[in-house]
């Protein structure tokens, strides 16, 4: 989510959104400079444990001491998670490795 393509949102924009709305429409540009602004603000609001788990979890080696949860490493989703890691890091470790790299240098 946070360092994945955009999507070009012009054709969406006219064909649902603006057909939708009463009112005012905001304009386009405004809605695609929201959505970077919403990026960078996400970003920069990651506390630095959070930063060092999610690299950690997305390395397939999370820190659980990080997180305030004391189970969070029996929640499902997040074993379902790592195992998926685990498959894709099997399966392609280079595009793993590459994807890895990007979300360090994006939260660091």
């Amino acid at each position: 989510m946070l360092d994945s393509p955009e999507r070009l949102l012009a054709e969406d924009y006219e064909r649902a959104l603006v057909g939708m709305i009463r009112g005012e429409v905001p304009p386009l540009a405004a809605l695609l400079a929201s959505r970077a602004r919403l990026r960078g603000d996400i970003v920069q609001g990651i506390s630095e444990s959070d930063r060092a788990f999610l690299t950690g979890f997305f390395a397939g080696d999370p820190d659980w001491s990080l997180l305030p949860y004391p189970h969070a490493s029996e929640l499902p989703a997040l074993t379902w998670k790592l195992r998926n890691l685990e498959i894709f890091r099997g399966k392609s470790p280079d595009e793993f490795a590459r994807q890895h790299a990007s979300l360090v240098a994006l939260l660091h």
